[in-house]
Parts: structure tokens; sequence; C-alpha cells
């Protein structure tokens, strides 16, 4: 099973309130946030052979190529790479998450051999773990599409933004809230994606993209609440004490 990894990193970070942009940000010594996002599929498939990453793609602001490289790689990273006989590209963005994605899906094109899936990860979620990993493989190689989700552990409400009051009441055990990386079809999301790109609907999740351009259902897996995606400055390890309780997606 070929598989191919995109990683966004694209955004421009302005809740993290700092110069620096998150995913280029240390979480430990010689680690950024990208290099550990990276590493955790980087060493999966070292452990898990049956499957081939054939390449990965990491989406970044036009200006910032080089950094996001020299986040991306440090000598965990480079062995695996090493190991793995692979050489990450790295791409300039959109101005949103759906044109950096779609951006992405077109540079996999490219290549003579197309992957069978694609993983796509947001590379502010620098603590998924190999469960999350191997569960939306093997759920996206048997119904083509996959998300890891956690259940809402807040009642949930639907909001009237006009006269700002609550909407609708909404069951609490329908809802999840969808995580990543999420698996697709690599050809089946491409298309979705063309398509989409075309639109006039403004898309922040893959997932949505392939359920409203496919006839196909998207499967879940557990994800884990220790998979946040790093949005504020509380949510880097050395602050995490402060960090809200609240999922920030």
């Amino acid at each position: 099973m070929n598989i191919s990894l995109v990683l966004t990193a694209a955004g421009n970070s302005t809740r993290m309130k700092t110069s620096i942009k998150k995913e280029f940000m240390p979480i430990e010594q010689d680690e950024t946030v990208l290099a550990a996002s990276a590493l955790a599929f980087l060493r999966y498939f070292q452990n898990h052979t049956e499957h081939r990453l054939q390449s990965c793609v990491v989406t970044l602001p036009k200006k910032q190529i080089y950094q996001g490289m020299t986040s991306f790689f440090n000598e965990k990273t480079l062995d695996a790479c090493i190991a793995l006989k692979l050489s990450p590209e790295f791409i300039i963005g959109g101005k949103t998450r759906q044109e950096s994605v779609y951006k992405g899906l077109l540079k996999l094109s490219q290549y003579a051999t197309k992957p069978d899936i694609v993983l796509i990860h947001d590379a502010a979620r620098p603590f998924v773990d190999e469960k999350i990993i191997h569960d939306i493989i093997t759920k996206t190689i048997a119904h083509d599409a996959a998300v890891p989700v956690i259940a809402s552990v807040d009642t949930q409400k639907k909001l009237d933004t006009e006269k700002q009051c609550i909407a609708e009441h909404l069951e609490r055990e329908t809802l999840v809230s969808v995580q990543t990386p999420q698996g697709f079809s690599y050809k089946t999301i491409f298309e979705a994606h063309k398509k989409a790109d075309q639109s006039n609907k403004d898309y922040t999740d893959d997932s949505e993209i392939f359920s409203d351009y496919t006839n196909k259902a998207v499967f879940v897996v557990n994800g884990n609440n220790k998979n946040i995606k790093i949005t504020y400055q509380s949510d880097i390890p050395g602050n995490l004490e402060n960090r809200d309780s609240v999922q920030h997606d």
C-alpha cells in the first residue's frame, strides 16, 4: 500500500500572538512542533513496513519555505527520512487551508506513481499517536475515507449570530469534534478537491469536501484528547499547566 502524507503548515498563526510561527516553535530541545508532527508519521512507517510512505508534502507560507525546512529537519527526522528513503517536498501553500491541501494534492499528482491513499494532517498537532495513525490507515483502506473524532464533553447549542441568542438545543450524544490525520483514497479526494475549488464554499475540513462531492460515507475512529491542535501559547509544553480545558479547533 503506497501512502502519501500532506502536512499543512501554511497558516499565519495569528492567535498565537508571537513573532514565531507556531509550527516552528520548539516543544522540547532540538524539536519543533513541525518536526514532532512529522516524526510521529515517520516512526509509524518505520515500524509498519507493510505500508510504504512514498512521499511527504509540507505546505508553508511563501516567505517561510527555508524556515519550514530547517524546522522540519533535526537528527531524528533526518535519520528517519534516510531510513525510509524519503525526500520531503516543501511547497508554497494557499491563502486558506482548503487551497493549501489542494496544492499538496496537485503536487502528488505530478509523481509518476500516485499514492493509493493520502493522509492529511495539521502540522500543529504534534501529539498524534501511533494508534490513531494506524486506525486511520486501516479504516481508509477499507472504506476510502476516515477521520478521528472525540466525543463532545460540553452541552452544545446552535447560535443565532444575528440576534446573539440560542437558536437550537443540540443533543450532545450525537456530536463529535473532528481531528487529523484524515485519510482518503487519493484519487477520490483529489477529484473532490478539484470540484470544491470551483465552488464558492469555503471549506475548513477535508471530510466535508469528501462528503459533498462523493456518494461515499466518511467513517470514524477514536481520536485522543491529547491530540490537540496548538492554537495558543498555553498549548506549548512548558505552559500546559495553563492550558484551557477546551479543545482548540
